[in-house]
């Protein structure tokens, strides 16, 4: 039985279409180890956030309706053309009219208004009768709508929101650039580890190979060779780990920037921010200076005192001063109503008051409660930006020293590893002194 050859038998279906997988899976691994990852520096990184991030366009679109209401205020003060015309027909006579009319507004409330009319009626005789017409109208208010305060009021408080929506988006501009740079420091952070990870796999799965040699040579236990593969398959999960976090930590960069997710790239180096720490007066003056959040509060302070200051125009008289001249002609020829032979004028004074003014005085109560309240939230930003200001160089400070604390520490580490494999190689130390420096 012994000299006989045992007969091969064909391989199965399953067996060729398994190795067929692995095949395609091999090459598709060689694929994309060949493929040219690019690496994509912090400043590319930023104009790419600043230049696509979606939510940023739903801002600038905002800014820009902003921008249209604003326009939209002004439209009060700009000239305008009013074009007219009618006719109608009785029982006696026919009529028709056309004319033009223009009106404009002044910053202090004046209304001044221009109108010429031409009109023509048919007599049911035949007889025909022209008019022409020129009228100059003044409007003026006095007392309670009289100046820029009240008439540029609406105009003001649209260019408020305007800047309102324009440091809401520099704001997020500068949210998401401090965002994107923390993540870009954090990928950074992962892909070194990740890196450091690799090695280690390396170094352990080399360590288990040269302790499986000693244990069989009786140099080594079996508890050593277990202690290393344990290692061995902790580092594979650490380096797991860790390219799963960076691989979603560019996910979120990419979202940001309007890049597709799948895309292959890493973080390129970036610089390190290095400056003198200010002291902390220069500090607090600094953000009072440039935060746009207190330039905001600063901002609709200034809104409602001003709010104030109109609401109490509304306790004053309402009264418009009104001036009208008109010259008219008639007569039964075109030519001859051109002459406009009769003139008019007219010189008054309107008044629209109530009183006693519940609506105004109620007014002027919430008014002045949201000045105040605009004055505490000035007074309670200024101690937060302050506070703000205090914690953030200290944990500055406290970041520097750990940093180098930390810097120096890994490199000692690293010194030990080094040392402890070569007493190990030697035979001068066990594998548990490795481990331990690894």
């Amino acid at each position: 039985m012994s000299g006989l050859r045992r007969k091969r038998r064909p391989a199965s279906w399953a067996a060729w279409t398994a190795r067929l997988c692995v095949f395609l899976f091999l090459v598709g691994l060689a694929a994309f180890a060949g493929e040219d990852i690019r690496a994509i520096s912090l400043d590319e990184t930023l104009a790419a956030v600043l230049k696509n991030n979606r939510q940023l366009k739903l801002m600038e679109a905002a800014l820009d309706l902003s921008r249209i209401s604003e326009e939209s205020a002004r439209d009060g003060r700009r000239p305008v053309l009013r074009p007219a015309a009618g006719a109608q027909s009785a029982d006696d006579q026919t009529a028709m009219q056309a004319g033009i009319g223009f009106a404009q507004k002044t910053a202090i409330g004046t209304e001044v208004g221009l109108g010429l009319s031409a009109g023509r009626t048919e007599l049911k005789d035949g007889a025909r009768i022209y008019q022409d017409a020129a009228l100059v109208e003044l409007r003026q208010p006095l007392l309670r709508r009289f100046g820029t305060l009240v008439n540029l009021e609406a105009e003001r408080l649209a260019g408020s929101r305007t800047r309102a929506a324009m440091r809401e988006l520099e704001s997020k501009k500068a949210d998401l650039v401090l965002d994107t740079v923390e993540r870009y420091e954090m990928l950074l952070r992962l892909q070194s580890r990740a890196e450091r990870a690799r090695d280690a796999v390396k170094r352990l799965d080399g360590l288990c190979r040269l302790l499986a040699v000693r244990e069989r040579q009786g140099r080594a236990s079996r508890l050593d060779v277990l202690r290393a593969e344990i290692q061995l398959g902790a580092a594979r999960f650490r380096e797991a780990s860790l390219e799963e976090e960076a691989r979603a930590c560019r996910a979120g960069i990419a979202e940001q920037a309007g890049w597709d997710p799948g895309d292959a790239w890493v973080a390129g180096p970036s610089p390190r921010f290095t400056a003198e720490l200010p002291s902390a007066e220069s500090a607090i003056a600094t953000c009072l200076s440039n935060r746009l959040d207190y330039a905001q509060v600063l901002q609709d302070r200034a809104d409602r005192e001003r709010g104030v200051a109109v609401a109490s125009r509304g306790s004053w008289p309402d009264i418009d001063l009104v001036w009208r001249y008109q010259e008219r002609g008639q007569d039964a020829a075109a030519s001859g109503a051109l002459t406009l032979d009769e003139n008019t004028w007219f010189v008054g004074i309107s008044a629209g008051s109530s009183w006693p003014s519940y609506g105004e005085r109620r007014a002027l109560q919430s008014a002045i409660i949201e000045r105040q309240s605009a004055d505490l939230r000035v007074a309670a930003l200024a101690a937060v930006i302050s506070r703000q200001a205090h914690e953030s160089l200290s944990e500055c400070r406290r970041v520097r020293s750990q940093l180098e604390l930390s810097e120096k520490t890994y490199r000692l580490a690293r010194e030990r590893l080094v040392l402890a494999r070569k007493l190990f190689e030697m035979g001068r130390a066990d594998s548990f002194s490795v481990a331990e420096a690894e």
